[in-house]
């Protein structure tokens, strides 16, 4: 059984998931998809390494909270440390519970700024670190552009460079087959006239010999 991180991040921030853990031995993959914490609510909640008995990492205990820092960074359990994006929970065939309580989105200066009455409740470091956070996604949306233009300009040099390959196969099949036709034309005709003669030559025999 798996715990999709969709399902545990699945409510608004700061509001808790409930996950429902199986009663029989066999462990769940444990993969947030941001930051949070993980509180067992039922029975003790056993982190194992490479998902079997023979390899327990820590326990967290009915009651306790494990904070996740969305890439990979765990705090302390009560008895072991865990680390990674996804870890393997088992909860000890007792039927546990447990809660992830996906973290709030923090505040940035340009929402302040968007979100300010007005501009007394603003400071001026606020101001200037959001003015910073502009410069800063405007010269990330240039260098997207700019690979993005390149990649256009890229695509339309190869589009030229195989209809010019293109053309030129295509000459050198036309100029091959007039070619031929004109070699065959010159063979029909050779051979037409040289019958002809054959049978001039036949019909003077014939005149003799009358």
């Amino acid at each position: 059984m798996s715990v999709a991180a969709i399902d545990l991040l699945g409510g608004a921030p700061g509001t808790p998931v409930t996950i429902n853990f199986n009663t029989n031995s066999t462990v769940t993959p444990f993969s947030p998809s941001g930051p949070g914490t993980l509180t067992a609510t039922g029975a003790s909640l056993v982190f194992t390494g490479g998902g079997g008995w023979g390899d327990i990492i820590g326990d967290l205990y009915a009651g306790q909270s494990v904070a996740y820092d969305g890439a990979g960074g765990w705090s302390s359990l009560s008895s072991g440390a865990i680390s990674g994006t996804s870890v393997n929970i088992d909860d000890n065939n007792l039927g546990g519970t447990a809660t992830f309580t996906p973290a709030a989105a923090s505040a940035t200066n340009t929402g302040n700024v968007a979100n300010a009455g007005s501009l007394s409740a603003l400071s001026l470091t606020t101001i200037t670190g959001a003015l910073q956070d502009i410069a800063t996604h405007r010269a990330a949306n240039g260098a997207q552009q700019s690979r993005v233009s390149f990649a256009s300009e890229l695509l339309a040099t190869n589009k030229a460079n195989l209809e010019a390959s293109v053309s030129r196969i295509v000459d050198v099949d036309v100029a091959q087959e007039s070619t031929q036709l004109a070699r065959y034309n010159t063979l029909v005709q050779a051979g037409t006239a040289m019958l002809a003669q054959a049978n001039q030559s036949s019909q003077s025999a014939l005149r003799l010999l009358s």
